[in-house]
């Protein structure tokens, strides 16, 4: 049965096309005939461009402009990677919503999922694409969707709940999404792991065993998504005491320590650098999963306040609970006492076998 995956794969987000290869591999190894369907969406890809695009608002243009220029050859590089992973993927020709509406697509099954493709504050309100809503013959499903905050007022509506409930199957990534659906609304639905953790640790290691990053042997890793004074006084504080440089990924943070600036890293360079370094700091959910797929011994997070369920979630399911601070000054009073991290696995085996069933069903039904 040929088999799309709907995803943010066009975003130059480390989360984005990790899950989305993670996603494709897996199925193309339980001898799918599987793609994504490449819909090209102006809002997600827009905000990665290497040069901004023009915009109506002039002034806000030239600002962003001013800002990104100065960053131009590493932004280029990183894009250049970008594409090239890609590449890993086999993708359909490329769809736009007029045309997936007036056309439909040649699909037995679509996949929307995973990343926060549900999500309307991410794609600019309700994406019928990625709600599947658009003509065709082919079965309905999600796989480990985000919602995002379930308390958005735009989650909260029936619009939102008529759209899920056209999907023939549904699949979500958190424990409070899942419980929003199900207790809130009886609409049953399977809460399944991130593509990211289907792919064994021997795999992703196998990956990027031949990806080389300039930095020094040893070293701090620090990366969110937005920015967290928090977490860089975090990192400030474990590179002065070890005497090792902090690695970023933000342009304009301003650090008190010995660092080192990868701009241009691409999902290689990205999972590569997790895999390697002494310590990560972070707030961002694949960063997470990465660290605990490789089993870090250190590991301390931020959550984000609206979001932040997708981490903690990870951190329930191996049991590193405490290294979730709700600020410094949380992590000042434990660090020196902290031990290295034992990973549980029971219920990480158990999960990634409900996923995997999951997916089975769905190709099978």
């Amino acid at each position: 049965m040929k088999t799309g995956i709907v995803t943010f794969h066009r975003a130059d987000n480390y989360g984005a096309v990790l899950q989305c290869y993670a996603l494709y591999s897996v199925l193309n190894k339980m001898d799918c005939d599987v793609e994504v369907l490449d819909y090209r969406n102006p809002s997600i890809e827009n905000r990665y461009c290497v040069i901004p695009r023009i915009c109506k608002n002039l002034a806000k243009w030239i600002w962003l402009l001013l800002k990104t220029c100065p960053y131009y050859s590493q932004r280029k590089k990183r894009h250049q990677r970008f594409e090239r992973f890609r590449e890993k993927i086999k993708m359909s020709s490329p769809y736009y919503e007029k045309d997936l509406k007036l056309n439909g697509a040649d699909y037995g099954l679509i996949i929307s999922g995973s990343d926060q493709v549900l999500n309307p504050n991410i794609t600019d309100g309700f994406d019928d694409i990625y709600y599947l809503d658009f003509n065709g013959s082919f079965r309905k499903t999600t796989y480990a969707a985000s919602l995002g905050n379930i308390n958005d007022p735009k989650l909260q509506s029936d619009e939102f709940i008529r759209r899920i409930t056209n999907f023939d199957y549904v699949s979500v990534r958190e424990n409070d999404a899942y419980a929003f659906l199900l207790s809130q609304h009886g609409i049953s639905a399977e809460k399944s792991l991130d593509p990211t953790f289907l792919i064994d640790e021997s795999q992703w290691r196998e990956l990027v065993k031949n990806t080389s990053v300039d930095v020094p042997e040893r070293y701090i890793f620090l990366y969110f998504v937005q920015y967290n004074s928090e977490l860089v006084k975090i990192a400030q504080t474990i590179s002065k005491e070890r005497k090792i440089p902090v690695v970023y990924f933000k342009p304009k943070i301003k650090l008190d320590c010995e660092s080192v600036f990868c701009g241009d890293a691409g999902p290689m360079e990205f999972v590569k650098l997790i895999l390697d370094a002494d310590s990560i700091v972070t707030s961002s959910f694949h960063a997470t999963a990465f660290s605990s797929i490789f089993k870090k011994k250190d590991i301390h997070i931020i959550a984000h306040s609206q979001t932040g369920s997708r981490v903690a979630s990870i951190a329930e399911m191996f049991g590193f609970q405490d290294r979730i601070y709700t600020d410094f000054e949380k992590f000042i009073k434990v660090y020196k006492n902290q031990p290295d991290i034992e990973y549980r696995t029971d219920e990480y085996l158990s999960q990634r076998q409900a996923s995997l069933n999951y997916l089975k069903l769905i190709l099978t039904e």
